[in-house]
């Protein structure tokens, strides 16, 4: 009887010290550090696949197809859109240009061109105040298949953001691309544009070898008035 008493006590102090020695392999492991992803590239294209959830049955586009060419060296935005509404499957080609020193943002559809105010603030592209919460594969976890991003996540001004981004190979080591984010409540990376979700897709960084497409940012012959006669 002592003998079995023994040996069960050595089972539970070995089983307790096994135990113990998980526990803090377990949690002893310091957190997931942040890669280097802070702000993107001062100047880049890209394609934005945007859910946008203020749909309101039809009154506004569900799906958005955004060419975006960005330029937070001169703060502006070109954005070329592929609008998709449902349930009845129209569609709409719009082009939206951003200058925000000159406070001016053209809306072109079709050969009609409208000139608005833009009174907002140019806000470099970047996770501001969000939190690095993890690291995630995106897609297969297989070697060479998936992509390696952090998350973040922010609340502000009564809404919420989540998204995951990707370092890129530059010379600096802050710089890094958007794969998925989600805004509620809150307005996205294009202006007005609050309640979406968003799909980054080949995106590059512009260089002096690789420049913006021509005219990206001329303004259209239509949203220039003819000129006065005498």
């Amino acid at each position: 009887f002592f003998d079995a008493v023994h040996l069960n006590s050595v089972r539970t102090m070995k089983f307790l010290l096994l135990s113990a020695v998980l526990l803090t392999f377990v949690y002893g492991q310091p957190p997931p550090q942040q890669q280097r992803c802070m702000e993107t590239p001062a100047q880049w294209i890209g394609v934005l696949h945007e859910h946008n959830f203020e749909a309101n049955g039809g009154r506004e586009p569900e799906i958005r197809h955004n060419y975006f060419y960005y330029d937070a060296t001169n703060e502006r935005v070109n954005i070329t859109e592929y609008e998709i509404f449902e349930p009845s499957g129209r569609s709409e080609l719009i082009q939206e240009l951003y200058f925000f020193r000159d406070e001016t943002m053209y809306r072109i559809e079709g050969r009609r061109c409208e000139k608005q105010s833009l009174n907002e603030t140019f806000h470099p592209y970047g996770l501001r105040e969000a939190r690095f919460f993890g690291r995630e594969i995106l897609g297969a976890v297989n070697p060479g298949l998936g992509v390696l991003v952090d998350g973040f996540h922010d609340e502000r001004d009564g809404g919420f953001y989540h998204g995951f981004w990707a370092p890129i190979r530059t010379t600096s080591d802050r710089e890094c691309i958007p794969v998925l984010e989600d805004y509620v409540r809150l307005e996205g990376p294009v202006p007005r544009r609050v309640n979406a979700h968003f799909t980054f897709l080949n995106v590059s960084v512009v260089t002096t070898a690789s420049p913006f497409p021509p005219s990206t940012f001329t303004i259209p012959p239509e949203c220039i008035p003819p000129p006065r006669k005498n």
